[in-house]
């Protein structure tokens, strides 16, 4: 059976259950605009769905007539649950597409599969996002949920302050192009946690650019990824940018496979640059604990230089301190490939641990 979604959420009042039957649900979906141009979930509504056979399809048009949008919009206090969300694309347009994408706090995602949320990277970045609740939320949470066959070149599959058991699956096909593909986001949050998930052909397993203060990711498997964990704390050209600072970070008993085709792969990559190459004069990175984790590489070649950890900062050593620089990161009682190498650039980065006196070279 095929069914309207749109006039159900239109009836249901807030708080309300919505229980979906087995079948196919069209929706037009919701802009990303401040104001939706569609049927959000009401705040404390509850979508149920019967598994992988309550599938919602998004039907609205992809072309340049239409705006940025996505298939299920939340508002707060919602609970979205066992259901397939399809984002519908089946060309490569120049608009984004989410999967959900939950606003305010108080979200829960459980058991969701996304198939096809769609980025574009240039000119004119638009991230997608396949799963998304606030960062910020410890009262959200994203579980036992999987997002596939991502479209486009600009993606984070999954966003959310509490993530445990999910699934990530990017296309192998498009790798390398130009753009940006992360499986997990964790920035923008406080003691956030990324437990028991998986991640394949992606840029970045688990990816920050926004400030956090507590983070831990354990016990996850990443597979043919060019990034296991990757903290940007690039300084921007821009006065009025943001800070980055990423301050109590743990990566603990992670297994990552790095792809052997990606030259500069990396089990962790920290970067404190200036996008115009000029000396570092703030954000950072502080007390990092990398341990007991398992860096390999895939079986072949290797395209080039591939390492373990990879650290680079444009403050001199002298200068470094809690907040400017990246200092206190510890790289202990790792299981490390050997064909994998460890860069200290310019020798900037306060670094210690087992791996000590092997991060003494610039690359």
């Amino acid at each position: 059976m095929i069914f309207n979604l749109d006039p159900i959420l239109a009836a249901a009042q807030p708080g309300d259950t919505i229980q979906l039957e087995r079948g196919l649900y069209t929706t037009l979906g919701c802009n990303t605009n401040p104001t939706p141009d569609g049927q959000p979930l009401k705040p404390g509504v509850k979508l149920i769905g019967q598994g992988d056979q309550t599938v919602i399809l998004s039907i609205r048009p992809m072309d340049e007539s239409q705006p940025d949008s996505s298939v299920i919009l939340g508002t707060g206090d919602n609970v979205i649950e066992n259901l397939v969300v399809d984002c519908g694309v089946t060309l490569v347009p120049k608009r984004k597409r989410n999967g959900i994408y939950c606003r305010e706090k108080g979200n829960t995602i459980k058991g969701v599969t996304v198939l096809r949320p769609h980025g574009v990277w240039a000119p004119e970045f638009r991230e997608s996002f396949g799963l998304c609740v606030q960062l910020d939320d410890p009262t959200s949470s994203i579980l036992n949920c999987s997002v596939l066959e991502p479209i486009g070149n600009y993606q984070t599959m999954i966003q959310g302050h509490t993530v445990t058991g999910c699934r990530v699956i990017g296309d192998y096909r498009t790798r390398d192009e130009l753009g940006f593909r992360m499986a997990y986001n964790i920035g923008k949050s406080k003691d956030s946690l990324l437990s028991n998930s998986f991640a394949a052909y992606v840029t970045s397993a688990v990816y920050a650019d926004t400030s956090l203060d507590g983070a831990t990711i354990i016990d996850c498997d990443f597979h043919a990824v060019k990034h296991g964990l990757y903290l940007n704390a690039m300084q921007p050209t821009d006065p009025t940018q943001a800070l980055r600072t990423f301050k109590r970070v743990t990566f603990k008993g992670n297994s990552v496979y790095l792809d052997n085709t990606r030259a500069g792969a990396s089990g962790v990559i920290m970067e404190h640059i200036h996008e115009a190459g000029a000396v570092t004069t703030k954000n950072c990175i502080c007390d990092v604990l990398i341990t007991e984790n398992n860096f390999e590489v895939l079986p072949g070649a290797l395209a080039g230089d591939i390492y373990a950890a990879n650290v680079g900062s444009q403050t001199p050593l002298s200068d470094v301190s809690e907040t400017l620089g990246i200092s206190k990161v510890r790289f202990l009682e790792n299981k490390v490939d050997p064909r994998m190498k460890f860069r200290n650039a310019r020798g900037c980065a306060d670094i210690t641990g087992t791996i000590t006196q092997q991060i003494k070279f610039d690359a």
